[in-house]
């Protein structure tokens, strides 16, 4: 199954190697450098996950998080510290650890149960 995956990250190199690993997986991204960014394709698109830099240049994405959250979107947190790097109210939500390894994203995408998957198990 294809998805649409939002993926917002700052550092142009993981950007573009997190974006060609999910097109090869066969999913559809949007790709954002900032939370302003990111925030105006949550408004153009419906996404199934997304995978979220913890620091954008100083800007938290948390409230972006949360947002996605709100709507029904699993949350993949993208940072080189682990989950202990997140406040504690985020540590539950998936980390893909920098540098990102491609079997780790693909396990982390199947078992994120994005929402399409989610809509498709109800019907």
């Amino acid at each position: 199954m294809s998805l649409s995956v939002l993926v917002i990250e700052d550092e142009a190199v993981v950007a573009v190697d997190l974006e060609i690993a999910l097109e090869e997986m066969g999913h559809k991204v949007v790709g954002a450098g900032t939370l302003d960014e990111g925030a105006k394709a949550v408004e153009a698109h419906d996404f199934d996950l997304a995978i979220l830099d913890v620091n954008l240049n100083g800007e938290l994405s948390y409230p972006l998080a949360a947002a996605l959250e709100k709507e029904g979107v699993p949350i993949v947190f993208l940072t080189g510290y682990g989950a202990d790097g997140l406040e504690p109210e985020w540590r539950t939500r998936s980390v893909l650890q920098k540098p990102m390894k491609r079997e780790a994203l693909a396990r982390l995408v199947q078992q994120t149960k994005p929402r399409a998957l989610r809509s498709a198990e109800a019907d």
